[in-house]
């Protein structure tokens, strides 16, 4: 790599480093949402119905294992407790990370944004939004993850009885409803924005 850079003019490592650039924010763009369901399905843990009752602690289990106990910090040897600060940094980088970081470029490169190293780096992010909405895309990553991570974290198991061993569907059918209306929520107030805004380039 250093014999590369080395063997460029100024301006050749200029256009180097601005493909690079673009290289490492297009992977962000696109994994964004599969890097935070991935970090989020951490957290997305179900209750256990069976526990609770006659005053007893209610416990939670982890929805993609269900071996592993959710939330159980008073205890260091739970595989849970263990990997929440790895998780909690995996938030960070991810969810908030990611849409922190093009929300920052974006500011900083806010009355350069015709500027061709701008454009060859993130231009990708901005070109198809009118000037004054530049920024657009950051709502559309914000509603893209926030449609994904409501139906995550608001899962429920399917698989619930009632006290008689019987299988009760009702729960499991109200999170669905939940899931439903939050999303077409999102959905809504996007489609209103947008047609009011008008914030892509038809050019």
């Amino acid at each position: 790599m250093v014999g590369i850079t080395q063997t460029l003019s100024p301006k050749q490592f200029n256009e180097f480093s601005r493909g690079q650039l673009r290289i490492f924010f297009t992977v962000c763009h696109l994994g964004y949402v599969f890097l935070s369901t991935n970090a989020a399905q951490f957290f997305d843990c179900v209750k256990d119905n069976a526990s609770g009752k006659d005053g007893g602690a209610v416990k939670w289990f982890l929805q993609a294992d269900p071996a592993i106990q959710c939330f159980v910090f008073d205890d260091p040897d739970n595989v849970w407790t263990q990997y929440f600060p790895w998780a909690v940094i995996a938030i960070l980088a991810y969810p908030v990370g990611i849409l922190v970081l093009f929300a920052t470029v974006l500011f900083k490169i806010r009355y350069d944004l015709d500027h061709a190293a701008s454009r060859n780096s993130v231009g990708f992010f901005y070109a198809k939004f009118r000037p004054q909405w530049f920024w657009f895309g950051i709502l559309l990553m914000l509603r893209n993850v926030t449609i994904v991570l409501t139906e995550l974290l608001f899962s429920d198991d399917s698989s619930k009885e009632d006290d008689e061993g019987n299988e009760n569907m009702s729960g499991q059918q109200y999170v669905s409803l939940w899931q439903s209306l939050m999303a077409l929520a999102v959905l809504l107030v996007m489609m209103i924005f947008q047609f009011h805004a008008q914030p892509f380039n038809n050019k």
